[in-house]
């Protein structure tokens, strides 16, 4: 595995000389990168012997064609020690020396270790840093508490380098766990025609189901994203607009997939007959006959037993009784239940019930985050169900 170190100037910068042995020691190809500031902490000549490597530092003046692009194209970008002011930057886009230019130039895993004094650490700014970092992909490895170089006590202490290496090891071994595996996921609200204006439909932003296709495309997984409406610009994906039309696009892909997650709200009720024309107001009351639309969860289990099938369900009440019962009913593998209040919010609590009747409830916390967790999940059963051959 190739790994750009990239170092900044913080008193931590100097266990980045462990590091860089760890990863030396499991054969890791390692190439550094200082900022100006890190070079007051910690020898470019150290880090050249130890990795084997020259050491790219700023000022940036090499006559490498593009070596920024060359380094972005390693297999994992790791910052440790990183500053308040180069996770300020990465967040905004600045790419004003050669450490930010190759993580703005990277399509690959970037990992980032916070070190700190512990206000700067939970300075509110800082925090939307990180939390906007992690919705775009970023891997934050969280400074540990404890006393820091300004003999302050809290949470800023740059994790102990085993730590940190192990961190990155497990994160690597997680973004293969679904290579080769096909996913389809669906994601967004349907909506039903009253007419040629107005719809049936409801509060799903689509946000949880785009953060799951996204994981577990960074899991190795070939995913094909179904979309409805979203309450966010959507540049991938299949659209569909209602329930006949889902139903009609996941048979035509089902055998093409082994693992389906239907997290859409697909509408459950659709009208018998759709007006060809706008329904004037002068008309006065409008009465809609509706008629429930088909269980697609269920169709797809009586076609084929073999798929993984995750469900979601919305509850206002009785969660957990209603959610077993659903699991029951459709023959899934997983069900996450959440309660109504999460609909079209950014973050999400739920519970993740199984076929064996586990029960599992999670607290309050980013789509982003709950989406990795609910890919564990998924992935364990891949991984048991591989084994059963």
């Amino acid at each position: 595995m190739k790994i750009t170190l990239g170092i900044t100037g913080s008193i931590a910068a100097y266990k980045a000389i462990y590091i860089l042995r760890e990863f030396k020691k499991r054969g890791e190809d390692v190439y550094c990168v200082l900022t100006s500031e890190a070079k007051h902490f910690v020898s470019p000549l150290t880090l050249s012997v130890l990795s084997g490597h020259k050491v790219f530092e700023d000022p940036f003046v090499t006559r490498e064609d593009a070596v920024h692009i060359s380094l972005a194209n390693n297999d994992l970008i790791l910052v440790a020690p990183a500053t308040y002011n180069i996770i300020g930057k990465i967040n905004a886009g600045i790419a004003d020396n050669l450490l930010t230019s190759i993580i703005a130039a990277t399509t690959h895993t970037v990992v980032i270790a916070p070190a700190m004094n512990p206000n700067m650490w939970h300075n509110p700014i800082m925090q939307k840093n990180i939390n906007r970092l992690r919705e775009l992909g970023y891997f934050i490895i969280e400074p540990t508490e404890g006393e820091t170089a300004c003999e302050d006590k809290g949470k800023g202490r740059l994790p102990d380098p085993d730590e940190i290496v192990k961190y990155v090891y497990d994160l690597v071994k997680k973004s293969s766990s679904l290579s080769g595996v096909k996913v389809l996921v669906t994601t967004g609200r349907t909506e039903e025609s009253i007419d040629p204006v107005r719809v049936i439909t409801n509060r799903s932003s689509g946000l949880m189901g785009y953060k799951i296709a996204e994981e577990a495309r960074r899991r190795g997984a070939s995913v094909t994203l179904i979309k409805g409406a979203t309450d966010f610009p959507l540049s991938w994906g299949i659209r569909i607009h209602n329930a006949k039309e889902l139903e009609k696009i996941l048979f035509d892909l089902l055998d093409d997939n082994d693992i389906i997650i239907m997290t859409a709200a697909v509408s459950d009720f659709r009208l018998r007959k759709v007006h060809s024309s706008k329904v004037k107001r002068a008309q006065g009351g409008l009465t809609l006959q509706l008629e429930a639309t088909d269980d697609i969860l269920a169709k797809i289990r009586k076609k084929r037993k073999d798929k993984i099938l995750v469900g979601f369900s919305v509850e206002s009440k009785d969660l957990i009784k209603n959610s077993q019962r659903k699991l029951s009913e459709k023959s899934l593998d997983m069900i996450v239940a959440n309660p109504a209040s999460v609909i079209g919010s950014k973050d999400t609590t739920f519970i993740i019930i199984e076929k064996d009747s586990s029960v599992n409830t999670y607290p309050t916390m980013s789509k982003q985050k709950a989406a990795g967790i609910i890919l564990d999940r998924v992935t364990r059963l891949w991984e048991e169900r591989r084994k059963m051959g």
